[in-house]
């Protein structure tokens, strides 16, 4: 509820103070006399956009401030808890908004800046607005929808429905994106699987490529090679003339001499080692011819294989123990797509569970709103007759939803808000058909249907202020009468701030404030005053009848005693 409302440099105003009541509170004045101002001013402090030429002086900023008291709201209290704001006393706390002369403006709760969307949010707490523009919103299904909710206590039901749809469409963006990844790599994929084939298939070991180089030479050689060594073993051991032979006397007949000599000594140690290396060599000798392979097969196998080789090198551009390592990878990544599409099959299951899931939540919201939109049926009726709509008729006509944009094709009935598509029905007159309700209500219909949804839904909210501004227009007689008792039955429940031409609603104010314009030389002033007694008896006396006549002072005393003797009950 709004405590408090201090407007300065404002349009008209220049410095305007009003203590709100708890209950009704009216705002009355001459046609043109500045009344929208106080309404517009709650707008802009609760983060509506502002407009060039708001400024009373254009060398000033604009200060907006009102105070709220919070009462028993729960949802205000959780908002000013999760930005930490604290209350004063009293159980309150102030928005205040400055304009400056440039238009920037600046938001504060508590002294404290704040974003214009945090200010929103606590708009939604705190004011609910009816309007003649407001009325359009009852064409409004989503609106529509929205009451049958509020009016059966369905949110627990909603909310439930609610975060069921957003978990399934995150599974199913997460499926999808996965999905997407798949078709992305499933090329790279295809080639990894062919080269992890290749190579699985080509045997590819460490160190091969240069193992086969060298038996390539031998293999190309042999023949010299075995005519070599054939040859140095003749030459070194096997001839008549023979190295090994020749050396051998020498050592025999040095050896003769029987007398220690260093270098004698030196001498035929060394031409010992010498015979033993010849012996030696021709031995390796012909375990070296035996390895040599001379068959013609082996030579087109080791070259085959070499190839083989050398092409996955050129292919690869690799070394072999590298072609290898790149083996490794590409068949870790192989595995990792084999967990992608592990993990898809995964959500696809999780995802249709979900969806059974979410039909049976849509199908218990859908039945409970059947059920209350039954009730609401009967409330409105019931009240609208007393608007002096004797024979309005109201139905809610349920339709299946059809979603153009689907979660999946099995939920193209559900979307967002459930499977239910509504359309309000309504005939004001005895004899005619129920028609939606943008074709069958006038303008003082619809706002006194508003009217009667608004009381119907006034003890289901948690309290917070109603601004009703000319919601009056075109009614008058009885239907005043009702239209007033109305709004005072939904002022036990919640604070009001109506904007009224009509004394009988002026009649039931808690307080009462005149809004009147002060002509002083070029410069017009919008004044504000708290009216009580002889001055409100003479202002419903001026809406009676435009004058304050003696009948019409007497009418205006009447309607207040009235007034005074219910509250006395």
């Amino acid at each position: 509820m709004i405590s408090y409302l201090r407007i300065q440099n404002f349009i008209l105003a220049e410095n305007v103070v009003l203590n709100f009541s708890n209950n009704l509170n009216i705002i009355s004045g001459e046609t043109g006399a500045g009344k929208s101002i106080i309404i517009g001013a709650i707008n802009i402090i609760l983060g509506q956009k502002i407009k060039s030429g708001i400024l009373r002086n254009k060398d000033k900023k604009a200060v907006l401030e009102a105070t709220f008291k919070i009462g028993n709201n729960q949802d205000l209290k959780e908002i000013l808890d999760r930005y930490d704001f604290e209350l004063d006393e009293n159980n309150e706390f102030f928005i205040t908004r400055e304009i400056t002369p440039n238009y920037k403006s600046r938001i504060f709760i508590n002294g404290r800046r704040v974003t214009n969307v945090i200010v929103k949010e606590f708009r939604e707490k705190l004011v609910d607005s009816h309007s003649q523009r407001d009325q359009v919103l009852l064409f409004d299904k989503a609106f529509q929808l929205n009451l049958i909710d509020n009016f059966g206590s369905l949110n627990s039901y909603y909310e439930d429905f609610k975060y069921s749809y957003l978990n399934l469409q995150k599974l199913i963006e997460k499926r999808d994106k996965l999905v997407e990844q798949d078709k992305l790599i499933s090329d790279k994929i295809n080639l990894y699987k062919y080269q992890i084939n290749e190579i699985e298939e080509a045997e590819l070991l460490v160190g091969e490529d240069k193992d086969l180089e060298n038996e390539l030479n031998l293999l190309s050689n042999s023949e010299e090679l075995i005519n070599i060594v054939e040859e140095m073993k003749q030459q070194f051991y096997e001839s008549d003339s023979a190295i090994y032979d020749q050396l051998r006397q020498y050592f025999i007949k040095l050896s003769r001499f029987n007398q220690k000599n260093e270098y004698l000594d030196e001498i035929l140690s060394k031409l010992e080692n010498i015979l033993e290396e010849i012996h030696e060599i021709s031995n390796t000798s012909e375990d070296f011819e035996n390895t040599i392979n001379r068959d013609p097969q082996r030579m087109v196998e080791v070259q085959n294989r070499f190839n083989l080789l050398n092409d996955l090198k050129l292919k690869y551009k690799m070394e072999t123990d590298e072609i290898l390592n790149y083996y490794d990878k590409i068949k870790s990544e192989i595995s990792g797509f084999d967990s992608l599409i592990d993990e898809i099959e995964a959500l696809n299951l999780e995802i249709e569970k979900q969806e059974n899931i979410l039909i049976l939540k849509a199908e218990k919201l859908s039945q409970e709103r059947k059920i209350s939109s039954k009730k609401l049926k009967k409330e409105i009726e019931k009240n609208i007759k007393l608007l002096a709509i004797p024979y309005a008729k109201f139905e809610v006509e349920f339709k299946k939803f059809k979603n153009n944009f689907p979660l999946t094709e099995k939920l193209k009935h559900i979307g967002n808000s459930g499977m239910d598509s509504i359309e309000f029905l309504f005939a004001a007159n005895q004899g005619l058909e129920l028609q939606p309700l943008k074709n069958a209500v006038s303008g003082g219909e619809l706002s006194r249907l508003l009217l009667s949804i608004k009381k119907i839904t006034a003890e289901k909210l948690s309290k917070r202020t109603f601004i009703f501004d000319e919601i009056d227009s075109g009614i008058g007689g009885k239907t005043a009468d009702s239209v007033a008792n109305f709004i005072k039955e939904i002022s036990r429940f919640h604070q009001i701030i109506c904007i009224t031409h009509l004394p009988q609603i002026a009649a039931k104010a808690d307080r009462h404030f005149l809004i009147s314009k002060d002509n002083q030389e070029n410069l017009t002033e919008v004044k504000v005053n708290h009216i009580k007694d002889s001055e409100r008896e003479c202002e419903i006396a001026r809406m009676l009848s435009g004058s304050m006549t003696d009948v019409a002072i007497k009418h205006a005393k009447e309607l207040l005693s009235k007034q005074r003797v219910k509250r006395s009950i």
